[in-house]
């Protein structure tokens, strides 16, 4: 398209491999006719305090936004490292203690996640139902993954216990709060949906797993070497989960 002008027309070949992603296309040659509608030139503000304020009331000049825009990313990077050290304590958890887990409570989770699967799809517009989807793989996918998780919080569910961990009335209500301020519902209707999935004890249980692993975060040796963060060390004051 370089040097097309409005109402210029190209003509182009695209030859689609054969493990091209969609199977309609993969293995086919396609001509294409394109024909230009207009040629626009983006235009970038001058980066001034004007154009820094009409960005949000909080913002009056040019070194704010930049401020505001460190502190964003500096945030953002610190909530990615926590969290990375939270999946690799999780992982070496799972790793560490082998577990038998029932068929049926797997095949429960599997099929709650695959729910969850298709409710996304619907809501994106995508038709479940399409021939071209490999549910069968699909399936074995979140099936292993439903297994490390339930493996993982279990062994959380054993690290509680050890170190008496507790989940208080109060923590459960700003849970409650923080769900509905989230998805724009009040108290009221989450605590209705609650019930229906088992009540707020699965709350609960979310909130005490959460502290055992906080628990274990606050005890963790960590180590930064070059820009990533490794856990060196991780341990409770109790016995291990067997």
């Amino acid at each position: 398209l370089t040097g097309a002008k409005p109402d210029d027309e190209r003509v182009f070949t695209v030859d689609y491999p054969a493990d091209f992603s969609s199977k309609g296309l993969a293995g086919k040659q396609v001509e294409y006719t394109l024909k230009v509608s207009a040629v626009r030139i983006k235009e970038l503000p001058q980066l001034d305090d004007e154009w820094a304020q009409s960005l949000g009331e909080e913002i009056e000049s040019l070194v704010d936004l930049r401020a505001k825009v460190r502190g964003d990313l500096e945030s953002q990077t610190k909530n990615q490292a926590d969290n990375k050290v939270r999946a690799d304590l999780v992982r070496q958890l799972v790793e560490g203690h082998e577990l038998e887990l029932p068929e049926r409570l797997v095949e429960h989770q599997t099929e709650v996640r695959l729910e969850s699967v298709v409710r996304d799809m619907i809501g994106q517009g995508i038709d479940p139902r399409n021939k071209e989807l490999d549910w069968d793989k699909a399936r074995d996918s979140l099936k292993e993954q439903a297994s490390y998780d339930l493996r993982g919080s279990l062994l959380l569910e054993r690290i509680a216990d050890e170190e008496k961990i507790e989940v208080s009335e109060q923590e459960i209500d700003d849970e409650i709060n923080a769900i509905a301020d989230a998805s724009r519902q009040s108290p009221e209707q989450v605590r209705g949906i609650l019930t229906k999935q088992g009540g707020e004890r699965s709350i609960a249980g979310r909130l005490r797993n959460r502290k055992a692993l906080e628990f274990l975060v606050a005890n963790a040796k960590v180590t930064d070497q070059e820009g990533t963060e490794e856990i060196a060390e991780a341990g409770t004051s109790s016995q291990e989960p067997e």
